[in-house]
Formats: structure tokens, C-alpha cells, sequence
């Protein structure tokens, strides 16, 4: 039996982010942040830094708390529920990557500027095609001077105000690594794009770019492990506020004099809503713990991902079903949920994809 009491740090992680995104989560604000030029929500992001939320994962030599991404994804479920965009996800596991994988000499650099939110490290690890990021298409040549990287990286999330990139790479030989790119390295061609959730994300291009070299193909794996997990946990939240948004809707409006859950139909739909989202609920945080016990959670994590996506899409359009026309209406906050979740689905490999991922290894 798997205990879903959250401990005194994961709660306390939790209550920070309701106390902070409570304040910047209204759909006037929402809506401003998304429509404005800047990359950043600044407000939130200066409200999160604060708080010290954004360095409760990284280790106490650093600045921060020493907790790990069980509490990242108590605070990311609630970011979920808020649908308010914020570089939480990629900040925190770029962050934890370089505490865990670094030499001394880059965690002293870097690691004090994530927590207090001047050092965004973005994931950068979606590529066109089917690809999942184990098994990279952008290239890296090492020589005596250093490491130079050429490829392209897409979409990447809250890209566009990201100061570095933690970019999975493949030498001549198959061989696969990480490097962490700088933002202003000479060579990199940064693209602002906007995703199906309204992100500030960004499209990466890089012809010969300088970069460092951090890891093997463990930490590729640990870290697009540890960015799915963390997806999946923002995927919960939203669906969490998705069927508490439909269910309040439908117990309150009227059709033919009877609420709407009086009919079979909509009992039906929100049931299934509710089953989907207890799913996701329970793989996401078996995956997370599985990391958090530094186990291999290829497999846990691809079943959460499974999940969160299928279930995602079905709760997703579930909520706007049951909220008639109003679900349309861009006007009307509950279709942020659908956005979100449709993207979520996407984003880090698809339900086939975790399938092959799933298959592989009970293969082996």
C-alpha cells in the first residue's frame, strides 16, 4: 500500500506555493501576463524568489533546503491547479541536475542564481521527429579547447527566459551526454515561439556553439526521468481544477428544471473525469518516489506520462463537454484547463512513445 500523506517538508512546499500563486492567479492577471512582451512574469516570479521557494531542492551548501522532487511536485500539483506560467518545472530540475551532476567550481557559480531566480536553466530537450531526448539528434565534437554543439531543440518550455540550456547531445560514436549551453554563447540562435498552453517558450538553434560537458548517459536519463515526473505533477494539478471546476458547474446549472448532474450522461463523464485523475495521482507519485529513492523510474515514469497524457486528454475534454458553450468561450477561465492538458499530453513524448518505452523494457 503506498502512503499519499505528504510529510511536513511537502506540505510546507505546498502551502508556499497556494500562499504565492493565490496572489497571482486571478484571470485579469493571467491573462496580462500571457498577452505582455516580456518572457517573464515578473511579479510571480520575484514572489516566488521571496518566498525561497525556488531553492528548497537545491542542497543546504548552496542556499537552499536539501529536499528533492517529491516537494517539487507537491509545489508544481499546485502551479497545475493555478494554470499561471512560471519557470518552476525547468528552473528546479535544471537546478537539481547541476547540484547533483556538476563540478564544484559550476554549482558555486550557478546554483546561489537559482534560488534567488536570476539563473533559469532550461531542459532543452524536445527535437524534431519522433525522438525521444535518450536518444538525441544534435550533435557535439569535443576537441582540446572544448565542446561545440550543433542541432536544434524546439519548444522548449519558458524558453524564452531562460538564461542557460541543459541540452542531451551524441558524439560520432552513439556515445550520449549532457552540456549546459549559455543563453549569450556565441552561435546560438534563440527563436520566442508560443505553445498551445500560451507558454513564452522558444525554439533553440545552435551551429558549432561552445559548450560544457556534464554527465553520461545516466544523467540524460536521470534528467529526462526527473523532467517527466515533474510534467506529470503539473498534468495532476490541472486536472485536479478541471474536475472540481466541472463538477461545481454541473451541480449548480439547470436543464429542464434538475441540475445537470441528475442526468446519467454527465454523472457518467465526470465519473470517468475523476477515475482518470485519481490515475495520474497514483503513478506520478509512485514515479516520484521512485526517484526520490534513487531507483531506476524509467518504467514508473513512463506509465505516469501514459497515463497523464491519455487521461489528460479525456478529462480535458470532458471539462469543456460538460461546460456547454461556456467551455468555448475564451473568456470563461475553464478552458486554460483544456489548453494545458493538451499540451502536457504532448510535450516530453506521447502515449505511443511511452509505450515504446514500456516495451523496451519488459523486452530486456
Amino acid at each position: 500500500m503506498i502512503d499519499f500523506t505528504f510529510s511536513e517538508q511537502q506540505t510546507a512546499a505546498a502551502d508556499l506555493a497556494v500562499a504565492v500563486y493565490t496572489d497571482h492567479a486571478e484571470p485579469e492577471q493571467i491573462r496580462a501576463a500571457e498577452g505582455a512582451a516580456e518572457a517573464l512574469n515578473r511579479p510571480l516570479w520575484n514572489a516566488l524568489a521571496s518566498s525561497g521557494l525556488l531553492g528548497i531542492w537545491i542542497g543546504e551548501d548552496a542556499g537552499g533546503a536539501g529536499c528533492g522532487i517529491l516537494e517539487l511536485c507537491a509545489a508544481l500539483q499546485v502551479q497545475g491547479r493555478y494554470v499561471v506560467h512560471a519557470p518552476v518545472l525547468p528552473s528546479a530540475v535544471g537546478g537539481m541536475f547541476i547540484d547533483r551532476f556538476a563540478p564544484a567550481a559550476l554549482r558555486e557559480q550557478l546554483l546561489p542564481g537559482v534560488v534567488d531566480g536570476t539563473v533559469i536553466i532550461a531542459p532543452a530537450l524536445g527535437e524534431l521527429g519522433p525522438y525521444l531526448p535518450t536518444a538525441p539528434q544534435a550533435t557535439v565534437s569535443v576537441t582540446g579547447d572544448g565542446a561545440e554543439v550543433t542541432g536544434q531543440k524546439i519548444s522548449v518550455p519558458c524558453g524564452e527566459a531562460a538564461t542557460h540550456f541543459l541540452v542531451p547531445v551524441r558524439r560520432d560514436d552513439g556515445t550520449v551526454l549532457v552540456g549546459l549551453l549559455a543563453r549569450e554563447a556565441p552561435h546560438v540562435t534563440v527563436t520566442p515561439v508560443r505553445t498551445t498552453d500560451r507558454d513564452h517558450a522558444a525554439h533553440v538553434d545552435m551551429v558549432g556553439a561552445p559548450m560544457v560537458l556534464i554527465g553520461d548517459a545516466s544523467s540524460v536519463e536521470w534528467l529526462y526521468q526527473h523532467c517527466v515526473v515533474a510534467a506529470c505533477a503539473v498534468q495532476l494539478g490541472v486536472l485536479e481544477a478541471a474536475t472540481k471546476a466541472a463538477a461545481e458547474y454541473t451541480s449548480t446549472r439547470t436543464q429542464f428544471g434538475r441540475p445537470l448532474t441528475y442526468f446519467q450522461t454527465v454523472l457518467k463523464r465526470g465519473a470517468d473525469a475523476y477515475i482518470d485523475t485519481r490515475a495520474v495521482r497514483v503513478t506520478m507519485w509512485y514515479a516520484a518516489w521512485q526517484l526520490a529513492n534513487d531507483m531506476d523510474g524509467a518504467e514508473a515514469a513512463a506509465i505516469a506520462k501514459w497515463w497523464a497524457s491519455e487521461a489528460g486528454h479525456r478529462t480535458a475534454h470532458s471539462t469543456l463537454y460538460l461546460h456547454g458553450g461556456l467551455g468555448n468561450d475564451l473568456t470563461y477561465p475553464v478552458h486554460r484547463y483544456y489548453l494545458w492538458a493538451k499540451q502536457n499530453d504532448a510535450a516530453l513524448g506521447g502515449p505511443t512513445q511511452q509505450l515504446e518505452r514500456i516495451g523496451e523494457g519488459l523486452a530486456i
